[in-house]
């Protein structure tokens, strides 16, 4: 299991790709929509360090609904994991609640799954296929 990236809620990806590409030194990788989720997502890269800026397209996803409540900022980390359904699997025998009872598709068509932050603490966990 790695760091994988660092998902970050933004109200527009143009001056938040702006912003960490010119003054932290970022690389702009890839853009994507991911329809079903009701985002775009950016992702930038500084040597190992993958981070993802996520523009809610609409009022009605989970992103423009953190932005409502907290502003934009840190949303979640990702960890990447080798054998993504085992890890899975005991994940839902353990105390930890995922958010979704289906593994869902995340940017790059991997599968994800994302655990509850009340099971870990306050903090919103994707566990990502590698």
């Amino acid at each position: 299991m790695q760091l994988d990236h660092i998902g970050i809620a933004v109200y527009q990806l143009r001056p938040a790709i702006s912003k960490f590409t010119k003054e932290l030194g970022f690389q702009l990788v890839s853009k994507e929509t991911i329809s079903e989720e009701g985002i775009r997502i950016a992702k930038l890269m500084n040597g190992d360090v993958c981070i993802e800026l996520m523009e809610p397209i609409g009022d009605h996803s989970s992103i423009s609904n953190f932005l409502n409540q907290r502003g934009e900022g840190i949303h979640h980390f990702a960890l990447k994991v080798e054998n993504y359904l085992a890890h899975v699997l005991s994940i839902t025998n353990s105390t930890i609640q995922t958010i979704y009872p289906n593994i869902r598709v995340g940017s790059d068509q991997r599968r994800v799954t994302f655990l509850h932050p009340h099971s870990l603490h306050g903090v919103l966990v994707e566990i990502c296929d590698s």
